[in-house]
């Protein structure tokens, strides 16, 4: 009796996040994903299926690729692309998260973000260090014109095109979204879903 997936990843470009920390328990990429494709993607190499995980640094203006962090495992709240030869049928569950929102460290310019819950988070939910200091402030405040720490739009991809996503909207889980920083700042990520 084959295990049941908990998601499948489709054959094409995926921009993602797990709910799980894969990397904290010890599970590999290639464990999740398959084998890295050493060929091209006409000529893939045998038994692969999967590009690079691949990650956006701000300060480097450019894509870092796995082994290099954050690309060097799958973590809580980190967003990632990969690039899938075959779907991929995810079996294994990492570690759930064992606080209430998971830190992340955004810097000027584009990050990318993952959604560290089984279920979706509502935007209005995220929150920001305060850059007065102390605390923290809402996603309404960091994104006015009062505090202008991060753009009032985030995005995500469907496959095909980026979606929009804006105050009223939830981010969805295995789902990775762009957002964009005025200023070195942390977000605080839910972990549960609302």
């Amino acid at each position: 009796n084959p295990l049941q997936p908990i998601h499948v990843f489709g054959a094409r470009y995926s921009f993602f996040s797990t709910p799980y920390d894969y990397a904290a328990a010890g599970v590999s990429i290639d464990t999740i994903f398959g084998t890295l494709n050493t060929g091209t993607s006409a000529s893939p190499s045998p038994g692969s299926n999967r590009s690079h995980l691949f990650v956006w640094s701000s300060p480097l203006l450019q894509y870092v690729l796995d082994p290099t962090p954050p690309a060097d495992g799958i973590h809580l709240g980190q967003g990632y692309w990969v690039y899938l030869q075959k779907p991929a049928e995810v079996t294994v569950a990492g570690n759930l998260p064992t606080t209430t929102t998971i830190p992340i460290g955004l810097k000027l310019g584009w990050n990318m973000i993952g959604v560290p819950s089984l279920t979706p988070i509502s935007v209005s939910r995220l929150s920001f260090g305060n850059p007065a200091g102390g605390g923290t402030i809402s996603f309404a405040d960091a994104s006015s014109s009062s505090y202008h720490l991060v753009s009032p739009t985030l995005y995500g991809y469907n496959g095909t095109n980026y979606v929009s996503l804006t105050s009223g909207g939830s981010l969805q889980p295995w789902q990775a979204y762009w957002i964009y920083a005025f200023a070195d700042t942390t977000i605080l990520l839910p972990t549960g879903g609302g």
